[in-house]
C-alpha cells in the first residue's frame, strides 16, 4: 500500500485519484483530491465551520525563540479531524527551516507518549524538512519546494507568511496532514498506523512548534489540553521572577532599577495564558533598604492586564544579598590552547569556571564566589600567542586585573584516523570505531583536532572518554577500558562516571542544537591533567553557522593516570 502512495503528492493540477484505489481508505483519497483541487483553484481564504477561538502566541516577536518552542497540545481521536488557523511570520533572515512545524506523539489521557515524528512547513527534499523514525519522506507532497544551498538561505520562504490552515485527519489508522496558506501547500499522507503504537485505535497528539519565527494562533476545532484562550482581555493571576542576581556589591547611591535591569517576569493571566515581561514593565522595592549589606527581599509589582491596565496588580518576591565589597580579585592562572585550531593572532575567551574569583572588603577579607554568581563577569579576551598577559575583569562595577600565562598544548597527531562509520551507523562504544588512547601526563595538556559529522540527535556526536588506562585491544563493545573516570558529551552537555562529581563545573555558550549546526563541525578538544587529581576539558567548535563556541568542564575528578580516547556515538569523526 505504501508503495502506491509514494508516488502521490499535490500538483497544481487535479490529483490522480487512481493512485489511491489500491486498498487505501476512501476518505484518504477524497482528502488528497480535495486538497489538490483547492490548490488548483488558487483558493486564498479558508473558512472553517465550528472554529473555537484560541488566541495565543508561539514565539517572541523579535524572532529570538529557540527551536522546539511549542504551543498547546491538541488530541485528535481515531475517526476525528482537527483543523486550526493561525498567522505565521517567518524569520527575515530567510533560513528555510525557520517557520513552523507539527509534532506528532502518542498520548494516554493527557500524558504524551512516543514521538512519531515532525513535519515542517518548508519542503526541501535534500534536507530535514520532516524527520522521525516513523516518518516516510516519500509520503510528503506539496505544490512547492524550497531551494536552499549550503547557507540554508532561500528568499522564497517569505512566501510562507500569512494565514495558515492546518488539517489533521486521523481515520482508519491512517493520517492525512495538510498545511497551507492558500498559495503554498504541503501534505503528508500516512496510510497505516504508526508502528510503535496502535494508532489505528488510539488518538494522536499534535503540537504546533516554531524556530525563530512567530505564530499567532487564532482558532481550533478541538479544544486543547488546558482549554482555549479567548481574545477578550485577561487579568493577571500570578507572576514569577527570573534572572534575579543572587549577590550585589554595595555601592554609594545604589539604584535598584539599575542592578535589576536584567530581571524578567513570567506573568500568568486568566485562562492560563502566560507572557514574559522585561524589568521596564515592573515596579521594584526591597526590604530592608539598600543602604546596608545583608540579606534582602525583592518585591516586584505588575499592574497590566493582557491588553491594558489590571484591575488589581500581582506581586512576586525573591531573595538576594548585598555584600560590602570594595574590590574583586581573580587568581592568576595558566591556560593551554590548541595551536592547530586557532590561527595566528586569534583571541579567545577564558572559561569563567576556570577562574577563582573573590570579593574583597575594606579590611582585605576575601569571600569566594561560585561560578553561578559571576555569570555576568566581563573578562578581556586573551591572545592565543604564548606568553604572559595582564587581563582586566569587571563584575557589577568592581574592577580587577590578573595575569594569564598562555601555553600551547601538546598537539596529538591522530591525522588520518577516523572514529565511527561514515554512514553514522556505528553505534556507541565500539572499540574498533574509536581513536587511539593518548596519555596526558600530570601537569600537561593535550590538544585534539577533528571534524565532527553529527547524527540525527543531540547526543549523536563526539564523546571524550577519560580513563585510567588505554583501551584494551580486542575487547569489542564490552570491557574496553580497565577503569573509566567517565565521559563528557559536549554537544548536549551530558557527562557521567565517577569523575562527574558535584565539583564539576560546566560552562557553555552553545546555541540550541540542530543537526545542521553539528554536521561538518571543526572541533578542538584540550584536556589538562591537573596533577593527577582532576582534569579540565575545553572544547571549541567552529559550528556551521560561521561562529565559534566553547564548552568547558572544570575539575573532572580523576585518581591516577589519565588517558583520553575520542569516540563517536552514531556519528563520524575525521582527525587532522
Amino acid at each position: 500500500m505504501i508503495a502506491a502512495f509514494a508516488a502521490s503528492g499535490l500538483s497544481t493540477g487535479c490529483a490522480d485519484t487512481d493512485l489511491y484505489d489500491n486498498g487505501a481508505p476512501e476518505w484518504l483519497a477524497d482528502s488528497v483530491a480535495a486538497a489538490a483541487a483547492k490548490n488548483s483553484a488558487g483558493q486564498e481564504e479558508v473558512v472553517i465551520e465550528g472554529l473555537l477561538e484560541d488566541v495565543y502566541d508561539i514565539g517572541k516577536d523579535d524572532f529570538s525563540s529557540p527551536f522546539f518552542t511549542l504551543g498547546k497540545t491538541y488530541v485528535v481521536p481515531n475517526g476525528g479531524v482537527w483543523q486550526a488557523q493561525f498567522n505565521l511570520t517567518v524569520n527575515p533572515d530567510n533560513k528555510y527551516f525557520k517557520n513552523f512545524f507539527l509534532v506528532l506523539n502518542a498520548i494516554d489521557g493527557e500524558t504524551l507518549g512516543a514521538e512519531y515524528g515532525v513535519i515542517r512547513f518548508d519542503n526541501d527534499p535534500t534536507k530535514n524538512s520532516e524527520w522521525g523514525d516513523n516518518i516516510d519522506r516519500s509520503l510528503v507532497g506539496g505544490n512547492f519546494k524550497n531551494s536552499s544551498g549550503d547557507d540554508d538561505i532561500d528568499p522564497n520562504v517569505q512566501k510562507m507568511n500569512g494565514k495558515i490552515t492546518v488539517t489533521v485527519e486521523h481515520k482508519d489508522g491512517g493520517l492525512f496532514i495538510e498545511m497551507t496558506n492558500g498559495t503554498l501547500t504541503k501534505t503528508f499522507t500516512q496510510t497505516t498506523p504508526f508502528p510503535d503504537d496502535k494508532t489505528a485505535k488510539n488518538p494522536v497528539a499534535v503540537r504546533v512548534g516554531i524556530e525563530a519565527s512567530v505564530v499567532k494562533f487564532l482558532g481550533t476545532t478541538i479544544e486543547p489540553i488546558g482549554g482555549c484562550t479567548s481574545a477578550k482581555d485577561k487579568q493577571p493571576v500570578s507572576m514569577v521572577l527570573n534572572n534575579v542576581p543572587k549577590v550585589v556589591p554595595i555601592a554609594e547611591n545604589l539604584d535598584v532599577n539599575e542592578i535589576l535591569k536584567g530581571v524578567t517576569a513570567t506573568v500568568t493571566f486568566e485562562e492560563g495564558v502566560t507572557k514574559e515581561y522585561t524589568a521596564e514593565n515592573l515596579v521594584f522595592m526591597t526590604i530592608p533598604d539598600l543602604t546596608k549589606s545583608g540579606d534582602k527581599q525583592l518585591i516586584a509589582a505588575f499592574s497590566k492586564s493582557f491588553k491594558g491596565e489590571a484591575a488589581k496588580p500581582v506581586m512576586a518576591t525573591a531573595d538576594f544579598k548585598i555584600v560590602d565589597f570594595s574590590t574583586i580579585k581573580i587568581n592568576d592562572i595558566a591556560y593551554s590552547f590548541n595551536p592547530k585550531f586557532f590561527g595566528e593572532d586569534s583571541k579567545i575567551s577564558l572559561p569563567k569556571s576556570q577562574l577563582t574569583v573573590f570579593g574583597v572588603d575594606a579590611e582585605g577579607k576575601e569571600t569566594p564566589f561560585s561560578s553561578d554568581l559571576i555569570a555576568d563577569l566581563k573578562v578581556d579576551e586573551v591572545s592565543t600567542k604564548e606568553g604572559e598577559y595582564e587581563i582586566k575583569g569587571d563584575w557589577n562595577g568592581l574592577q580587577t586585573t590578573f595575569k594569564v600565562t598562555m601555553t600551547k598544548a601538546d598537539v596529538v597527531d591522530f591525522a588520518g584516523q577516523t572514529s565511527g562509520l561514515e554512514d553514522k551507523t556505528g553505534g556507541w562504544y565500539n572499540e574498533t570505531l574509536m581513536s587511539e588512547s593518548y596519555k596526558v601526563e600530570a601537569g600537561k595538556s593535550a590538544a585534539f583536532t577533528f571534524t565532527n559529522y553529527g547524527g540525527a540527535a543531540d547526543w549523536s556526536n563526539f564523546v571524550v572518554a577519560l580513563t585510567e588506562a588505554a583501551k584494551i585491544a580486542g575487547s569489542g563493545t564490552a570491557g574496553i577500558f580497565s577503569n573509566e573516570w567517565g565521559c563528557v558529551v559536549p554537544s548536549n552537555l551530558n557527562k557521567w562516571g565517577s569523575g562527574a562529581t558535584a565539583a564539576l563545573a560546566i560552562e557553555s555558550n552553545l546555541p540550541t542544537w540542530t543537526q545542521e549546526l553539528w554536521n561538518g563541525v571543526k572541533v578542538s578538544v584540550v584536556v589538562t591533567n591537573n596533577g593527577g587529581t582532576s582534569a579540565n576539558i575545553v572544547c571549541n567548535f567552529a559550528l556551521t553557522d560561521g561562529n565559534t563556541y566553547q564548552v568547558s568542564y572544570t575539575n573532572f575528578t580523576i585518581g591516577g593516570d589519565l588517558y583520553i580516547t575520542i569516540a563517536g556515538d552514531s556519528a563520524y569523526l575525521k582527525f587532522e
